[in-house]
């Protein structure tokens, strides 16, 4: 490829590439064509309720990195957004066969053993929340419902997305979990789905 993780941290900051690499988990992303050597990408990204984001991408090579990018995008962004990002993430997870704890490293040079971990690194801001709701019908008259935010810099969070259980046993896991949140997803992907529920977040 004509590009690496590092270009892609100098030419995207950390929220850009956080919500990318949610996209990845989530498996929104279509698999990118790639042509003329690796210059000129395209994919899809699925987004639920909505048609697909188109994204098409130009790579131009300087004589010192990062090359330059040339983004496009059908969301209302239009250029370098975080649908770019999450294609060119990846296309590179295509063409290089990283997967799990080796793309991990590879994205944010980190030591094996750092990923199971019980502190959020500072460049990760999206966080996984457990909400108890009550539910008439159930025995303990709640129920538990997963979902993930960005931590804002006030204090609250943003915009909740539903994240189930079995997502964190589906490729690689997001940074974002814990390793305590993935001991408690696994419990939970085990308990009879009355139990509890994983409906997206209003």
């Amino acid at each position: 490829m004509h590009y690496t993780y590092e270009d892609l941290q100098r030419l995207f900051n950390a929220d850009v590439l956080e919500d990318a690499s949610y996209y990845l988990d989530q498996g929104l992303v279509a698999l990118p064509d790639i042509r003329q050597d690796g210059r000129l990408i395209t994919s899809l990204i699925q987004s639920p309720g909505r048609q697909p984001y188109r994204v098409y991408i130009r790579i131009e090579n300087k004589s010192a990195p990062p090359p330059i990018i040339h983004g496009e995008c059908s969301c209302s962004s239009r250029g370098n957004c975080e649908h770019v990002a999450a294609v060119l993430l990846r296309a590179l997870e295509e063409e290089e066969g990283l997967q799990g704890d080796a793309l991990d490293q590879a994205m944010h040079g980190i030591a094996s053993e750092t990923l199971e971990r019980d502190h959020y690194p500072d460049e990760v801001k999206q966080r996984l929340l457990y909400l108890l709701l009550p539910e008439e019908g159930t025995d303990a008259g709640v129920a538990l419902q997963t979902v993930s935010a960005r931590h804002l810099k006030t204090g609250g969070f943003g915009s909740l997305r539903d994240y189930q259980p079995e997502w964190a046993t589906r490729g690689r896991p997001p940074r974002f979990l814990l390793e305590m949140d993935r001991q408690l997803l696994a419990e939970l992907d085990r308990i009879e789905p009355e139990s509890f529920t994983t409906s997206p977040a209003h």
